[in-house]
């Protein structure tokens, strides 16, 4: 299929989508006035249609949650949860049956396109141009890709959407307050997309070095590549026996670590040119900055050392004159100092984050006493420590927040 085609092609069905996500914005907007398990989803069809016009006006989703039912202006503010939900559970079975059939409708048109905007996408993904004709690929078959993308990834979100909808719909006819099903998860879908562009192994594969529709779609559309890590994450998370207190120790951490630095490296490589697009994503800089924690013993070892070096340096025994042999004569005795006191310093951290009200007399001499002997350094590397295990922490949430950008 020629980009003309192509183009011709989205404007088509682009049109005939945008009416069907506009109707279900409305009837997913109508449906969290009745139901928290709708909060958001409007939002959601919004910020993947990219619709015009698509306001925030009216109520938010209601929040029933804690005894009150705030949609309401606090009518049931002393009313308990139960009973709150069962005062709404006309109004849920009114609008179900008001709008399942239109629901259906739709989920039977999506069904009928999804095969042919996957064949396109799949089509526009395997194709191949060199690095000389990038710019003429950028100028001419880059919008037909992206189209495809745009047109596959809303098509399915939709689709999930409608079902999701039937589901809690039927639940409410027959009196319940909700199926038990999941709510959309966008990632599902960039899943899918992925799975048909590369993997983290290949990707990290120098020799594979093909520039195709997909390396593109990946390098400008940044909640794929989050989509990416975040798998990366979960996959391995699930493989987990037991998940450690410590960050770097967990083996999901170890995973997207070691993922982000074969990236970097081929991306550093002058040779492999296909991934030269990550210097650009702010998803990767954030991934390269949250990885590079280290366990906690090295944290303080390297602390430790630095301070330990500058004071024997400064105020040791060696009898050297010059700067440079009091700096070597200091290296293995600070070593040494900082290899004890992070023995010690652990004992203390294990009492430091985790206070139950249990922290006696001794605990905070020993804190004082160790604060002391490690130049002050203690305290400090304890908050910088947890404050980039945060970062990490922070890190993953932010990945959900790019892949609903």
């Amino acid at each position: 299929m020629n980009n003309q085609q192509s183009n011709d092609l989205y404007e088509k069905f682009n049109s005939e989508l945008t009416v069907i996500e506009k109707d279900m914005a409305e009837i997913a907007q109508m449906a969290a006035t009745v139901s928290e398990k709708f909060n958001g989803i409007r939002e959601n069809i919004q910020s993947f249609a990219s619709i015009p016009g698509f306001g925030r006006k009216g109520v938010a989703a209601a929040t029933i949650i804690g005894g009150a039912v705030k949609l309401f202006g606090g009518l049931y503010a002393d009313v308990k949860k139960e009973e709150a939900l069962q005062k709404l559970l006309p109004k849920k079975i009114e609008l179900a049956e008001l709008k399942t059939m239109v629901i259906q409708n739709y989920a039977k048109i999506l069904e009928g396109q999804k095969g042919k905007f996957r064949a396109l996408l799949e089509e526009e993904i395997s194709f191949e141009f060199s690095d000389e004709n990038r710019a003429t690929y950028q100028e001419g078959g880059a919008e037909s890709c992206q189209n495809s993308y745009n047109l596959y990834v809303r098509t399915m979100h939709v689709l999930e959407i409608c079902r999701y909808m039937l589901a809690e719909f039927a639940a409410w006819k027959t009196g319940k307050h909700e199926s038990g099903e999941s709510k959309p998860d966008k990632a599902v879908v960039l899943e899918d997309v992925l799975a048909m562009i590369t993997t983290p192994e290949d990707l990290c594969n120098p020799n594979n070095n093909k520039l195709t529709g997909g390396m593109y779609l990946l390098s400008k559309n940044e909640p794929l590549f989050a989509t990416l890590l975040q798998k990366l994450h979960i996959d391995t998370t699930a493989t987990e026996k037991k998940k450690e207190s410590r960050v770097a120790k967990r083996k999901s951490f170890s995973e997207v670590k070691k993922f982000i630095r074969q990236l970097k490296k081929i991306e550093n490589s002058k040779e492999v040119t296909h991934l030269e697009w990550l210097k650009s994503l702010p998803t990767f800089q954030h991934a390269i900055k949250a990885s590079s924690l280290t366990t906690l013993q090295l944290y303080l070892f390297k602390y430790y050392s630095i301070g330990y070096l500058i004071f024997f340096t400064l105020f040791g025994p060696s009898m050297e004159n010059d700067l440079g042999g009091r700096i070597s004569s200091s290296i293995i005795p600070a070593l040494l100092v900082a290899a004890i006191a992070v023995i010690f310093s652990l004992m203390i951290f294990y009492v430091y984050e985790n206070d139950n009200g249990g922290r006696g007399l001794g605990y905070y001499f020993l804190f004082l006493l160790f604060t002391v002997l490690t130049l002050g350094l203690m305290p400090i590397v304890f908050k910088r420590y947890l404050k980039k295990e945060k970062n990490y922490e922070d890190f993953l949430v932010q990945l959900k927040v790019t892949i609903n950008q």
